[in-house]
């Protein structure tokens, strides 16, 4: 059984007063907020970017205005990424995530061209749509990454997130036919 309340007026106990409740919302801050609530969320577009074989680059930055020293990030990554003029499979690209701010590392790798630890996406040939491809074909497919990874090593204010690319043996590149996205959003803990 559910019980309704319908009123037009609710006085204090003294009656010396009235208690308004349209915008009932209007005092709330993100510090009453709930554990788990969404605090703020920030989208950035990522153009187009490369490495060349052997190298390991920051090609782009973010900055975050962090609310609430105990919160984290939950940062987002969708993007394009090929090689070009692959002639091996061996080729061990990465991308990683930095917190500048804070000097961390948040994640080791969110991508490698094969399996393993950390892997996100693989390629080889017989790649995740079952589509054999050789090595030279690499610099024509265009493969999507999607990650998402956690960020608690954040303090409140400023913090400059950095996106890295690394290269092992042929150039790396991301947003190559499309643009991408970084999206940072602080969750309250």
């Amino acid at each position: 059984m559910t019980s309704k309340l319908k009123t037009d007026v609710i006085e204090t106990v003294s009656g010396n007063g009235t208690i308004a409740l349209a915008n009932q919302f209007s005092g709330m801050t993100y510090e009453s907020m709930p554990s788990g609530s969404v605090i703020k969320t920030q989208h950035y577009s990522l153009g187009n970017a490369a490495v060349s074989a052997g190298t390991t680059s920051e090609v782009a930055t973010f900055a975050f205005d962090k609310l609430e020293d105990s919160s984290y990030l939950l940062v987002a990554l969708k993007v394009g990424i090929n090689n070009e003029a692959a002639t091996t499979f061996d080729d061990n690209n990465s991308i990683y995530i930095k917190n500048n701010t804070t000097a961390t590392l948040i994640t080791n790798s969110i991508y490698y061209p094969y399996i393993v630890t950390g892997a996100v996406f693989a390629t080889d040939t017989s790649n995740a749509y079952g589509v054999s491809i050789s090595a030279e074909q690499f610099q024509y497919h265009h493969f999507q990454v999607s990650v998402e990874v956690k960020d608690t090593s954040a303090t409140s204010g400023n913090n400059v997130l950095a996106l890295l690319l690394s290269a092992q043996s042929s150039t790396f590149r991301i947003g190559r036919w499309q643009t991408g996205s970084l999206t940072i959003t602080e969750i309250k803990q």
